[in-house]
């Protein structure tokens, strides 16, 4: 990947109109902190790029191998200057190499400064703007001296959303959504089993109301005991009657003597049908007191389930609590989110005025993008470095007040550019074209060098005729010549000639390096070596 070099008016308090500060665009609009780092750095005036870019005479153009070169010596030179030349850990653990030591964190910086061309894991938080957790990708931001800042902030005022999201990160309120998430389904699951127990309960009562009611249709104790009192009168009647009977037999004794017989059967029949009601009273008795403590016993049977049931519902409503309060924090969450999906609110906007210093230049985080960031006369302002704009001396920062997106563009002295009656499209090279033309100049240079020395004896006097006017008609287009018909063709049906004349070459060579390679196999191979 290649960067190309825009040339800005900075610092704005300069007036010196040809005060000129390289910076350096992207071709895509990826997420590239490493550009945001070197610019914020090239601004300050603490690197430089390399004076084969600066001094180019054109639009110059820097590799990521300069980038990152230009970086690790910044980051070597704050080493340095830090530690007095010593490369051994402050704390004294770890040693000189060792994990925590500043060559610990040079070598990982070394490690991951070419990655960061790809972009970088950032996890902010939302009570600061330089709240975020650490990583080892962002060390390389504190060894460089650059600060990184974002305005994804929760307004206190929020007093509900604050309390739920707290000191957490960006990672953690994600895996609070997804747990609130699941958890609403559980909500659902132990409703309805909460809703069975319940059931099982009014079951177990309603068998038991079943068992009273049937048990008060069997003879009681006081059922029994009108039935004995009846008997009772009935004999005492009885005994009456014969009593009654007997005076009157007193005065017809002779009379009446096989009445009396009678008499007495009767007397002894009602005597011993008392026995028999006696007797049944007894085993009326007996089955009910037997029924009572099976009754009862069954009663306590069904409160003891009855309480188990109604322990496991607590249990239950406890757990649903819990995944309901889940529930509730992963909606506000969720809300968040939602509605700060552009990671920048005005409350964020405010604490960055509040934290960023003025002219402090710094690194901005929103959206996985990072852009350069300076603080001017109060307000924020964006580095834009679209490729779109490298030719446009009108646009250089751009303002960050909104948080929608209709924003402002300014110039070096961060004064708004004069209205244009109409805009035309304008034409430019990428920095991999520029590369790519720089080295076809090169190279078409130096082969009319070498034509006018003679050429190489084994190019013919017709391939050498053909390069030095595909030569020709290039330069005269580089130039901005008009080039004729003629060598316009002469140079396409060279250049279809050169390619071949290359691609034998490239063939050549490499079966001779595959040659070279088996004999060596070979050789090794005699000697008891082993190729893997």
């Amino acid at each position: 990947m290649s960067y190309r070099v825009k040339y800005i008016h900075y610092p704005p308090t300069c007036n010196t109109p040809t005060a000129k500060v390289p910076i350096l665009l992207q071709n895509e609009n990826g997420p590239c902190p490493l550009l945001a780092a070197i610019n914020a750095l090239l601004l300050r005036g603490a690197v430089n790029l390399p004076n084969r870019i600066t001094n180019s005479g054109g639009p110059g153009v820097a590799t990521v191998e300069d980038v990152v070169t230009v970086l690790a010596n910044r980051a070597l030179e704050r080493h340095d200057s830090d530690s007095g030349g010593r490369a051994e850990s402050p704390n004294g653990d770890g040693g000189a190499d060792g994990e925590g030591s500043p060559v610990f964190h040079m070598n990982e910086l070394m490690e991951i400064l070419p990655r960061m061309q790809f972009g970088l894991d950032v996890n902010p938080k939302f009570n600061a703007p330089n709240s975020v957790e650490y990583t080892s990708g962002l060390s390389t931001f504190d060894l460089l001296g650059v600060e990184l800042v974002h305005g994804w902030l929760i307004d206190p005022q929020d007093e509900r959303t604050c309390t739920v999201i707290g000191n957490k990160s960006y990672n953690e309120l994600v895996e609070e959504v997804i747990k609130g998430s699941e958890s609403t389904m559980k909500v659902s699951v132990l409703q309805s089993l909460i809703e069975d127990k319940e059931k099982e309960i009014q079951s177990l009562m309603s068998n038991q109301d079943d068992k009273q009611d049937g048990k008060d249709t069997v003879v009681t104790n006081e059922d029994s005991d009108t039935n004995q009192s009846q008997h009772s009168e009935e004999i005492e009647n009885a005994n009456k009657s014969v009593l009654k009977n007997e005076t009157k037999d007193e005065e017809m004794e002779s009379e009446n003597e096989t009445t009396n017989d009678k008499v007495d059967t009767k007397k002894d029949a009602i005597v011993i049908d008392d026995d028999k009601d006696e007797k049944e009273y007894v085993d009326v008795q007996k089955e009910f007191s037997v029924n009572d403590v099976r009754s009862v016993e069954s009663e306590e049977e069904n409160n003891r389930k009855i309480e188990e049931i109604e322990k496991d519902i607590a249990e239950l409503k406890e757990k649903q609590a819990k995944h309901c309060e889940s529930v509730s924090k992963g909606e506000i969450i969720n809300l968040f989110l939602d509605e700060t999906s552009h990671q920048l609110t005005y409350y964020g906007v405010e604490q960055l005025n509040t934290f960023v210093q003025e002219y402090q230049l710094c690194i901005f985080f929103r959206n996985n993008h990072f852009s350069t960031m300076l603080k001017y006369k109060d307000g924020l302002y964006l580095l834009v470095t679209d490729l779109g704009y490298a030719n446009v001396q009108d646009i250089v920062w751009e303002r960050l007040d909104t948080i929608d997106g209709n924003t402002e563009y300014v110039n070096g002295n961060f004064l708004k550019p004069a209205p244009q009656e109409s805009l035309s499209p304008q034409t430019f090279l990428s920095a991999e074209q520029l590369l790519a033309q720089e080295g076809q100049n090169s190279r078409d240079y130096q082969l009319a060098m070498q034509l006018q020395k003679g050429g190489d004896q084994s190019v013919d006097a017709g391939e050498a005729a053909l390069l030095h006017a595909a030569t020709e008609a290039s330069l005269q287009e580089y130039n901005g010549t008009p080039a004729t018909v003629g060598d316009h063709a002469m140079a396409m049906k060279l250049q279809q000639q050169y390619d071949v004349i290359e691609a034998n070459q490239r063939n050549q060579q490499e079966m001779l390096r595959k040659q070279q390679l088996r004999e060596k196999q070979k050789k090794e191979a005699g000697s008891g070596c082993i190729i893997s």
